[in-house]
């Protein structure tokens, strides 16, 4: 019981990497999980680092390297929000949405250990269909033809980077290299210098959080487990495109589908034998096909983890917009110095050519005024390629 909690608080303690925008879990789960020895320990801290990092990386989606006004058209939610003085309520959203839609998947749990053993086995036979039918909904969520272009051309370019990456080997950890380069440096590089709005402390205490689009992403976190490569942002972009097109509406949604699938993707290793992200598969690794106990206790760390960090932030949360807006000018360039030399370490100097490449295509969806989302290519497209079958005869022609 002493190794259990001591991995539980460890967890939540490198889960306030999340605080500082470049450490992913994968990057934090690499370093560390090799410090614990028995299985059932390291278990319990990949899901409570998850947990806690899920609920701790929503102050930098927020307030940190929140793009110029001339980047308007590819700005994030939360930093649309931020530069409307809302972004305390953005966060109060983000972490709202993520703990309810992490309770409601828990709610679901039982019933969804029947339902999904049934429903993958039932999809195997159209994965591919499905998958293509998911990313086709994805890209005809845009509803304008020359941005589903962009963003076509932006899935293949990603995908083909992704691919080249993940099956020829070219470095260690190609995962790291593709998502530092893809999403975490561009963003640096556009952000600009200088403070976000004062706060808007009126328009801050008269937003809410939609409960229709919560209970929407509660349940698309449930189903993500049964299909490869659907992010979050992947899943809400489909499903916006049916929904109210508003920041505060989408990150409702955003944000109850990553805390329910924080809960299936441990659920998943269990339920249907898959997981779906870094921590899950650490877990699954270190215990095999948990046990029904072993589950409950993974699911209750990772709770006590993500409510402990969310505690903490609404506690603080009205420091953390100033702490953000005070960090000093040289706070990105130093940040991205840091990826770097994380990217050259951990992957071999050979995934800096990764990175760069990634980089380049990221630059290019924010500077064309596209959705970064697009950049998921880089996953989506091998996992199609892969469930197709067709990853063989892409192999020769590359």
């Amino acid at each position: 019981m002493i190794n259990e909690t001591f991995a539980l608080l460890a967890g939540i303690a490198a889960g306030t990497a999340g605080l500082l925008p470049f450490l992913h879990t994968n990057a934090i789960l690499q370093f560390l999980q090799n410090q614990f020895d028995n299985p059932i320990s390291l278990a319990i801290f990949a899901a409570a680092l998850a947990g806690s990092h899920a609920a701790f990386e929503a102050a930098p989606a927020v307030f940190f390297a929140v793009p110029s006004a001339n980047q308007a058209t590819s700005v994030l939610p939360a930093h649309s929000l931020a530069l409307q003085g809302k972004g305390l309520a953005a966060l109060k959203i983000i972490l709202y949405s993520l703990a309810i839609g992490f309770c409601l998947a828990i709610l679901l749990t039982p019933l969804s250990s029947l339902v999904l053993p049934l429903a993958a086995e039932a999809i195997k036979p159209v994965a591919a269909l499905a998958l293509a039918a998911a990313t086709a909904a994805f890209v005809l969520s845009e509803k304008n033809f020359f941005k589903a272009a962009k963003g076509i051309g932006l899935l293949v370019l990603s995908g083909a980077i992704g691919f080249l990456a993940l099956n020829y080997k070219i470095c260690n950890e190609p995962l790291f290299a593709l998502l530092s380069g893809f999403f975490c440096i561009p963003a640096l590089l556009l952000a600009k210098q200088g403070k976000t709005p004062p706060e808007n402390n009126s328009a801050n205490q008269t937003i809410r959080i939609d409960k229709k689009h919560v209970l929407a992403g509660a349940i698309l976190g449930c189903a993500s487990v049964l299909l490869p490569a659907m992010t979050p942002a992947v899943l809400a972009a489909i499903a916006f495109s049916a929904l109210e097109r508003k920041p505060i509406a989408f990150l409702s949604l955003a944000s109850a589908i990553a805390g329910s699938k924080l809960a299936f993707d441990f659920a998943a290793t269990a339920f249907i034998g898959k997981a779906r992200s870094g921590a899950a598969a650490v877990a699954m690794n270190a215990l095999g096909t948990p046990t029904t106990s072993e589950t409950i206790l993974i699911l209750t760390a990772c709770a006590a983890a993500l409510f402990t960090a969310t505690a903490l932030l609404l506690f603080a949360f009205k420091k953390i917009s100033k702490t953000y807006s005070r960090l000093p000018k040289w706070t990105n360039p130093a940040c991205v110095i840091i990826v770097t030399a994380m990217v050259a370490v951990q992957c071999e100097p050979s995934g800096l050519l990764v990175t760069a490449a990634a980089t380049a295509t990221g630059l290019l969806a924010t500077t064309t005024g596209s959705r970064r989302s697009y950049c998921n290519g880089c996953l989506i497209i091998p996992a199609l390629l892969y469930v197709t079958g067709l990853s063989y005869a892409a192999t020769l022609l590359l």
